[in-house]
């Protein structure tokens, strides 16, 4: 895959997104925020938390995305572990939560690592391996992605092999294919993609009028968002099929906490 200079490691920020509502906790009857819900013990945040703390990349800041009415009960939550929590002012999308959440990196950041409070299964050889993929190829964006059957949010890629697009299939309505690539939710920035794509891009669609961006949503997606207006400039992306299917697996309903339990405690019996 080439090689990793040990500046790369070292200039490596983190964002773990955990807003949204939990709408379908909610309808489960269940009122605690879902990066917080527990998982073998810990709440999924914690997991993943953990892993970048103790992973050989270096994260330097390691960020907390979360709603305004939750930042107290996140600061408590994760008193004693080494993470900034910072706030989304408003709920519009993971590309603005990236975007607002911008300010807090530091200068000297050169790649940022972006996934979920409520993704605990993507492996740490996932994180490393598409991070050495993204600085040996100079790319700009880069996704750990695994093949799967019905992919949620499929990679397209043309006749030659190269990405041509990354679409969702449940906010903007795209066709499922059968088997597809997919991301597995965990995303390689360089901080040049961010600052010359993210930021105009989210200038650009954003309405000020009616306080949502030009979007079908009105929400501005990170991954699909940033694939394609890297694409549409010139500026190189990726998906690399590391991953195993089950990294997918996130945190949206309580039968998700079983499958995540499953897949943990496997790992654990197969690492003893």
């Amino acid at each position: 895959m080439g090689e990793v200079s040990a500046s790369e490691f070292s200039n490596c920020a983190a964002m773990l997104l955990c807003g949204g509502k939990g709408s379908r906790l909610a309808e489960q009857g269940v009122d605690v925020h879902k990066p917080l819900m527990p998982i073998l013990g810990k709440p999924s945040l914690f997991h993943v938390v953990d892993q970048l703390l103790t992973h050989e990349i270096a994260f330097t800041p390691i960020l907390v995305v979360v709603p305004p009415d939750r930042l107290q009960e996140y600061e408590s939550a994760l008193e004693g572990r080494d993470c900034k929590v910072v706030v989304q002012p408003a709920a519009l999308g993971t590309g603005d939560a990236v975007y607002q959440a911008m300010e807090h990196l530091p200068d000297d950041y050169q790649n940022l690592y972006v996934s979920f409070g409520t993704q605990p299964l993507v492996t740490d050889s996932s994180i490393m391996d598409s991070l050495v993929h993204h600085v040996s190829h100079k790319l700009g964006f880069t996704m750990p992605t695994t093949m799967t059957a019905n992919p949620y949010a499929p990679l397209l890629r043309d006749a030659d092999g190269k990405v041509s697009n990354s679409v969702e299939t449940h906010l903007e309505g795209a066709e499922k294919p059968e088997v597809g690539e997919a991301n597995v939710g965990a995303y390689w920035a360089s901080k040049k993609a961010l600052q010359e794509i993210l930021v105009p891009l989210c200038k650009e669609k954003w309405n000020p009028q009616a306080g949502k961006y030009d979007t079908s949503s009105g929400e501005l997606g990170y991954p699909n968002e940033m694939v394609r207006s890297c694409l549409a400039n010139g500026v190189g992306v990726d998906g690399v099929v590391c991953s195993m299917p089950e990294e997918m697996i996130g945190l949206k309903r309580l039968e998700d906490i079983n499958k995540i339990e499953e897949v943990m405690l496997d790992r654990r019996t197969v690492s003893n």
